[in-house]
């Protein structure tokens, strides 16, 4: 199992990430090179994935292991939807 993910590696993975598009030949090789610490191709890949998975659980409004109170209805307007 690799460490944790420092908040200023994940700033720099943000920003390589940005620089190699999902065509760019050996993309993980790159990202995992410009990122450094040691950081494997394999566990960039691995935390690329994982956190698209958090962004499909947040955008789906399932917010539980965020300590939210469980799957929503995606409404974030803080009102009721009934009228008035």
């Amino acid at each position: 199992m690799s460490p944790p993910w420092t908040n200023r590696q994940n700033k720099l993975f943000e920003k390589v990430l940005a620089r190699y598009d999902e065509n760019t030949p050996d993309r993980w090789q790159k990202v995992a090179r410009d990122v450094g610490d040691g950081r494997s191709a394999e566990e960039v890949k691995r935390h690329y994935e994982e956190l698209e998975q958090d962004v499909k659980h947040i955008l789906e409004g399932d917010l539980r292991q965020y300590g939210g109170s469980g799957t929503g209805s995606g409404n974030t307007n803080g009102g009721s939807s009934g009228g008035g």
